[in-house]
């Protein structure tokens, strides 16, 4: 019982380490500034716009090989690259991103106390 209260215990700090990341991120982003790079205004905002307008079917591989690779992660991109100003835009892009974090924590715990690392 007092094992499983501690390791209760632990795992509450772990998933308290995440807040912090998550405002270094955000805080991050908002100070670089608005995103424009090559892939992003090639790719990303048009395979949303595509998916979207329905015009992946006359718009033969417009983006070159990533036409082929699935739109819907972009959808968000355009989404919110279109009807959101810069800091809206840019977060909702980066916590879309950090949800991967819980994620990586879980499994970062199983492989740890798979190999004998209980903490």
């Amino acid at each position: 019982m007092i094992l499983q209260n501690r390791s209760n215990k632990e795992g509450v700090w772990h998933w308290a380490l995440l807040l912090p990341v998550v405002l270094l991120a955000l805080v991050f982003v908002y100070r670089r500034g608005q995103d424009q790079n090559w892939d992003l205004q090639n790719y990303h905002y048009y395979a949303g716009y595509a998916l979207l307008h329905g015009r992946q079917l006359t718009d033969l591989a417009a983006t070159g090989i990533q036409t082929f690779l699935n739109p819907l992660s972009n959808v968000l991109v355009y989404l919110s690259l279109s009807r959101m100003s810069f800091p809206a835009s840019a977060w909702a892009i980066t916590l879309l991103q950090l949800l991967a974090l819980p994620l990586l924590l879980l499994i970062r715990r199983q492989l740890g106390s798979r190999l004998g690392y209980p903490r």
